[in-house]
């Protein structure tokens, strides 16, 4: 695990461990950071301070943990688990959250690991900011939706669609869309492009979206790459999108309709090569 100050800071390792550390996640208070470990027999999720130090291990039994997120309130992590066989036989591969895998949480501090329900095709948990009672997934079948924390009262919010490819007969289904912290706004990914959608508030069927052409979509969307983006993710205050592409790292506003400005930091990358 590696952390900077952004834009100007120097990378710095985080831990000594001798395993693969995966899928990092800041606690809301921004002083502590969990991540997963992944080897041939599963592996664990750990936490470590942000300024560096020894990990502490959380969970007990070895199993695949992946797409760690804590609550709100710092007080519980959420994440998928799968068993060894279960991870590496995934129909769609071991990210897909296929039939063996579940969500589950743990407490922060370490301890049994809490069953919440299969993913059933749901991956990317997320929160609100003070919806300590909601968990967010996001489904390509059925879009973003939120479950209490015992998989209970599902509700549907909103689908995204892009394009069709030649060919084909529907829309390209979103493969990630995550709800803002604060505010009405979702980010969306279709295949390598990254958009910002309003999420309406509306009762009977879930809603649609289509960027296609974001300005006629049915409402207001904003396209924000123009060469793609990979792993993106809101600020905690859900004013600003961060993603990355290749070497770069991009940061960009995401009010619609306000200009918006991206930098890239190429030589971030250079100081973590030479190291």
């Amino acid at each position: 695990r590696w952390a900077m100050d952004w834009p100007d800071g120097t990378p710095k390792r985080l831990t000594k461990m001798e395993i693969g550390e995966h899928q990092p996640a800041w606690s809301p208070d921004g002083k502590t950071i969990a991540y997963a470990t992944w080897s041939m027999d599963g592996g664990h999720i750990y936490k470590v301070s942000a300024n560096g130090g020894t990990p502490t291990k959380i969970t007990q039994t070895p199993a695949y943990y992946r797409n760690p997120v804590w609550s709100p309130n710092g007080q519980r992590i959420v994440m998928v688990r799968s068993g060894a066989q279960q991870f590496l036989e995934e129909v769609g591969g071991p990210f897909s959250g296929g039939p063996g895998a579940e969500l589950v949480w743990i407490s922060a501090n370490g301890g049994p690991v809490t069953r919440i329900a299969p993913t059933e095709g749901r991956g990317n948990p997320h929160f609100r900011a003070g919806e300590n009672d909601r968990i967010y997934f996001y489904s390509g079948s059925d879009g973003l939706l939120s479950t209490r924390w015992d998989g209970t009262d599902s509700k549907s919010h909103v689908k995204v669609t892009g394009g069709k490819m030649p060919g084909a007969s529907q829309p390209m289904r979103a493969s990630q869309v995550t709800m803002a912290p604060v505010g009405d706004q979702a980010l969306a990914q279709v295949v390598n492009d990254l958009y910002v959608v309003t999420v309406p508030y509306v009762g009977g069927d879930t809603p649609t979206i289509s960027v296609a052409n974001p300005d006629n979509a049915a409402f207001p969307a904003r396209k924000l790459t123009t060469i793609g983006g990979q792993f993106p993710a809101w600020s905690a205050d859900g004013r600003k999108i961060h993603w990355s592409i290749g070497g770069c790292g991009y940061l960009e506003k995401s009010r619609i309709g306000q200009h918006a400005s991206c930098r890239c930091r190429q030589q971030q990358i250079g100081r973590i090569e030479k190291r």
